[in-house]
């Protein structure tokens, strides 16, 4: 079965598809009549990619890391670069990313595009920078990406937009937590043993380490264990090979690579914050 409810999707400030519920029933045949240009393709191509299954991984990742009340469950500097780091892992998977031996952005063996905008463009700027390390990339990916990615998310009826005022920043809430619920279901599964890792489920908690929001997002009580068991349980199905040859080889690489954009990106933050408090 495919349910949608209240799905909109706009082009600009365009509502091609605006408050859309409708429910496709197994075994039975369900059409979308108008003219051309009245928004069914878009409808048909929106609505299946929010459910779990069909987001990106970094969309999954946003929501992970997100309370219900819009606040993080990582550090501000971390968030942006696993998001994008996701949108490396995802590309790497499809054959559309590759580290050399020296973990430096290689020619991918396929460098078409995917045919989704957000992951296109990473295409594309990863493309021009062959020949760098992820972490000299990543920022660049990481600029706007967590707004856009919500933005998918609140088209969808699955977080709210709190535009914010004079200043202060964007808010985004979660309007719809059984689909929250579902991603952390899935990855609490492989965390807790009860699950084999997957491609989805094994980047989202190499994400969640790499933003080091493991017990943030998972609380330790919930699996009878200690924090610092919870991390090195969460860093052992990280590093296990949970797809097969070529695949896992990029998609481990892209991880590996996140988690040092990670830990740059905070250490630069820690290192200016400590420089502005002691002039």
């Amino acid at each position: 079965m495919i349910e949608t409810r209240n799905l909109t999707k706009r082009f600009g400030g365009k509502a091609v598809v605006n408050d859309v519920s409708f429910r496709a029933e197994p075994g039975t045949v369900t059409g979308f009549l108008g003219p051309n240009g009245a928004g069914k393709t878009t409808m048909v191509c929106t609505a299946p990619r929010h459910r779990l299954g069909r987001m990106l991984i970094s969309e999954a990742f946003l929501l992970l890391v997100t309370t219900e009340d819009g606040k993080w469950l990582a550090s501000s500097q971390a968030v942006p670069i696993a998001l994008a780091g996701g949108l490396l892992a995802e590309l790497a998977a499809n054959g559309r990313a590759t580290l050399d031996g020296r973990g430096r952005l290689a020619p991918p063996a396929d460098p078409s595009p995917l045919g989704d905008p957000i992951l296109d463009r990473a295409l594309e700027t990863f493309l021009q920078k062959v020949g760098k390390k992820p972490k000299d990339v990543l920022g660049t990916v990481a600029k706007g990406l967590g707004d856009e990615l919500y933005e998918r998310l609140a088209a969808a009826g699955i977080v709210e937009i709190h535009r914010g005022r004079f200043l202060r920043p964007n808010r985004f809430p979660v309007r719809n937590p059984d689909a929250r619920e579902r991603v952390w279901d899935d990855v609490a599964a492989v965390l807790g043993g009860t699950a084999a890792p997957d491609l989805r489920t094994g980047t989202l908690l190499g994400l969640t380490q790499a933003a080091g929001a493991v017990p943030a997002i998972f609380p330790p009580e919930r699996f009878g264990m200690s924090k610092k068991d919870l991390i090195v349980r969460a860093k052992q199905v990280t590093e296990r090979d949970w797809a097969s040859g070529a695949v896992s080889r990029a998609v481990h690489d892209a991880q590996v690579a996140t988690m040092a954009a990670v830990t740059a990106a905070v250490t630069a933050a820690t290192t200016a914050a400590s420089t502005a408090a002691s002039s």
